[in-house]
């Protein structure tokens, strides 16, 4: 699985993704998200699941403030 990683405010998140068929899955410590792939390239769509992985984690209280 290829790794990936995006930076919001200042702090680096990481994982990974896997693409089969049209569907492409992104797990990292935050969780899996899993969607279709649709016409955009794969990494772009995986930086985009775990920037909602992330903003999730935010909302739900999970994962502390983004701000240092």
């Amino acid at each position: 699985m290829p790794d990936i990683s995006i930076e919001i405010d200042g702090r680096a998140f990481s994982g990974s993704f896997n693409v089969s068929g049209r569907t492409i899955s992104v797990s990292s410590g935050l969780g899996v998200k899993t969607a279709v792939l649709g016409e955009a390239p794969a990494e772009q769509r995986a930086e985009l699941l775990l920037r909602e992985l992330v903003r999730d984690r935010k909302a739900d209280g999970s994962l502390q403030t983004l701000r240092d």
